[in-house]
């Protein structure tokens, strides 16, 4: 079997081994790796054995107040309870929970909750679906968040922040051992529960399976074997500077880092072209398929000569993106599994395949190819299939089907792949990390690409995709339909050197804005995105001034006593879109050259974006370099800066100064509309809003707002709108 679906026994050691190489020492079973004490202990915590008390060491107010609420939650004879060792810390506390099973039958293990911090009524919340972008909460508008990780967060973390404290928890679990997943919440209680002192609060529950029932909820819940024992360690950190909570996340940044160590991949920093092959908008009885471009663009009518001529029209964009290269499915869910294979049983699409006139001389002129491939993580048997199944890398059928398509993408000339759909719920990321590592071992010179936005432990194997962009009912301004506000804090935090791509489209700006965007505002929205550290997947036909290679944003926005490892190069420098990246090579890396002057430590101030159409509001984490003259724009890799200060802004004060989405706005881009599409002579790939990653809202319902939406382009599906297989209903 590819992966075994049955779990080893990992328990308290294992947690404990995995983190011993952390730069903490371990000197107590079951402590976790923590942020240095601080001169000044900044909580008292106490424990009783199932209620946890904290106060600030210094004011003595009251931060969590368990009040009559334990721990643990769950069902006799449903679930198991843990028994708990507890360390205290000058920040704040680490909580190990352990689980043994010594009954006769597999049992669940109910909710861990961590109540009540005591911030006030108004609280911000970072958003760690996405780049954890400030969410401003009160109790008038209090959250319902229930989100699983994997899937929906990016890691298994959260940070409550008032504007004295910001208390952050870590949950550390070895995942990819475990294997299941955990619910996390983010709530408010009124009536008894906001009884004493403090008053009302906030509570964070980490549910590994659901107490009311509802484990359908957690996509994987957890239900431990007999005999079995496992581990949960939690680390509560409180700091007095809001503006500092990143710090407070500093367990869990060591846990991650000493257990799934760097990138297991290198970083290309030059932005991606994305181009739309066929669409949906455009099929008729006389275009099937939905090919797009003028008629002479047609590969069914006139091979892929045109299509090719105008990819090494744009040498530019060293990297291009191609969506349903082998058109689309006229029933059935879109994209095609079969990507690249069906353009061998047609004489004119099988031009793709020729060295002369095909798509293998866009890599031949040293150009890199992507090819998306379409329900990546499941299997059709036909095309226009009548249903669609999970991929079974165990069946031989569906292993048939999936070396087909690659060696075909091979034959292409691919040195790209985007995973469709790649989601937790057809694939668990755990099986889906083992799925990868299988196929880079055939295919070493693909990168695999996967979308939606990956959590963590994916994300430290393969680039990920992430939509920077969202089609709202009605907008006001430009950051109504953007989601790249800041660097991603989490992915800098443990996976420095990751490489995420954000789609950026601009075809509905007509409709919000009465007019479309501007050259300005596109390049504008670029270089936005690749200062934020972000590699641009552009979804327009525009050149650039400069070229926006993305930031090492890492290297600014995690404070540099928080950085280790060789992700993170020790310089206090990232280059700024058509900084740098100016002695021709193709975007590979950092770029090459000596960097010489002064290794002062930068200081830190806030500063506006600078950008033509930038929205008033807008405050972002931005890095200004030392001038540098014309000999690093020369090509001679040398790079030489004056004397003034170089100038950083981190997630400080732009996080906790400009807190967006105000009560009840979660940014969770649930109300995405149908997209037709605009037929703009494919310039729309990635840009269709069929759908969200995150479609689910805030409500608290379910919960089951998994990445499963068309995250892609030209796809005018509605969230979860599968006609034939829709996971909903499943």
């Amino acid at each position: 079997m590819l992966w075994n679906r049955s779990r080893p026994i990992v328990g308290l050691a294992a947690i404990v081994g995995v983190v011993a190489a952390c730069a903490t020492t371990i000197t107590v079973r079951g402590s976790i790796p923590s942020i240095p004490d601080e001169p000044v202990r900044i909580v008292d915590a106490e424990f009783d054995g199932n209620h946890v008390t904290m106060r600030d060491a210094a004011s003595g107010a009251p931060l969590m107040m368990p009040r009559f609420m334990p721990l643990h939650t769950g069902r006799e004879g449903w679930s198991l309870s843990p028994t708990f060792e507890f360390t205290p810390h000058p920040a704040g506390f680490d909580l190990v929970a352990t689980y043994h099973n010594d009954t006769s039958a597999p049992a669940h293990l109910g909710e861990i909750v961590l109540h009540t911090f005591t911030l006030g009524s108004r609280i911000t919340i970072p958003d760690f679906r996405w780049a954890g972008e400030p969410v401003r909460k009160s109790f008038a508008s209090p959250p319902a968040w229930m989100y699983a990780y994997p899937g929906n967060l990016y890691s298994p973390v959260g940070v409550l922040a008032s504007d004295d404290h910001a208390i952050g928890v870590s949950l550390m679990y070895p995942v990819t051992e475990y294997k299941h997943n955990v619910m996390i919440y983010t709530r408010t209680r009124g009536g008894r529960a906001a009884e004493g002192e403090g008053g009302q609060g906030w509570q964070m529950r980490f549910a590994f399976s659901d107490p009311r029932g509802n484990i359908d909820n957690l996509y994987v819940p957890e239900l431990l074997e007999p005999g079995a024992t496992q581990s949960y360690a939690f680390a509560v950190r409180v700091t007095r500077n809001p503006d500092d909570w990143i710090r407070t996340l500093q367990p869990y940044h060591d846990y991650f880092r000493s257990t799934y160590g760097d990138v297991k991949y290198e970083r290309r920093n030059d932005p991606v072209r994305a181009r739309a092959i066929s669409t949906d908008a455009l099929q008729d009885s006389d275009n099937i398929r939905g090919w797009t471009r003028p008629w002479a663009f047609r590969p069914d009518e006139f091979g892929w000569k045109p299509w090719v001529d105008e990819i090494l029209s744009s040498p530019q964009y060293r990297r291009s993106m191609l969506w349903a290269p082998s058109g689309l499915y006229d029933r059935g869910p879109n994209y095609p599994m079969q990507f690249v294979a069906p353009l061998q049983d047609d004489a004119n699409l099988a031009t793709a395949f020729d060295p002369a006139i095909g798509l293998p001389r866009v890599k031949a002129s040293g150009m890199d190819l992507g090819l998306w491939w379409g329900h990546s993580a499941r299997y059709a048997d036909s095309w226009n299939p009548s249903r669609l199944d999970v991929l079974d890398p165990d069946d031989p059928e569906h292993m048939q089907y999936v070396y087909r398509e690659l060696d075909a993408a091979r034959a292409a000339g691919a040195t790209m792949i985007g995973l469709d759909e790649f989601t937790h719920r057809y694939m668990h990321t755990w099986d889906a990390i083992e799925w990868l590592d299988l196929l880079k071992q055939r295919y070493p010179e693909f990168t695999f690409i996967s979308e939606p936005k990956a959590s963590d432990v994916l994300h430290n194997v393969a680039p990920t995709y992430y939509r920077g962009f969202v089609w709202p009912q009605t907008a006001d301004n430009y950051d109504d339909v953007t989601r790249i506000h800041s660097p991603h804090f989490l992915a800098d935090l443990v996976n420095p050197g990751h490489e995420t791509w954000a789609a950026l489209s601009w075809s509905q700006f007509e409709r919000y804005f009465g007019a479309p965007a501007s050259r300005e505002k596109i390049l504008s929205d670029i270089e936005k995105a690749a200062r934020l550290g972000f590699i641009p997947l552009v979804h327009a036909d525009v050149e650039f001034d400069r070229m926006p290679y993305a930031s090492e944003s890492w290297e600014w926005s995690i404070p540099s006593d928080m950085r280790d490892g060789d992700g993170y190069d020790g310089e206090d420098i990232s280059s700024l879109p058509g900084d740098g990246e100016t002695d021709g090579d193709s975007g590979h890396g950092g770029g090459s050259g000596d960097d010489t002057g002064a290794g002062t430590t930068p200081r830190l101030i806030m500063t506006t974006v600078r950008g033509i159409e930038e929205p008033r509001e807008y405050r972002a984490a931005r890095y200004v370099t030392r001038a540098r003259d014309d000999t690093a724009r020369g090509g001679s890799g040398n790079r030489t800066r004056d004397a003034r200060p170089r100038v950083v802004t981190t997630y400080s004060r732009y996080y906790s100064r400009n807190g967006r989405g105000d009560d009840g706005d979660d940014q969770d881009g649930s109300d995405l509309v149908d997209d037709p599409g605009d037929g703009d002579a494919g310039d729309d790939a990635g840009d269709g809003d069929g759908g969200d990653d995150d479609s689910g809202d805030d409500t608290g319902d379910d919960g089951s707002d998994d990445d499963t939406g068309d995250d892609e382009p030209g796809n005018d599906d509605p969230p979860n709108d599968d006609p034939i297989n829709d996971p909903e209903k499943d």
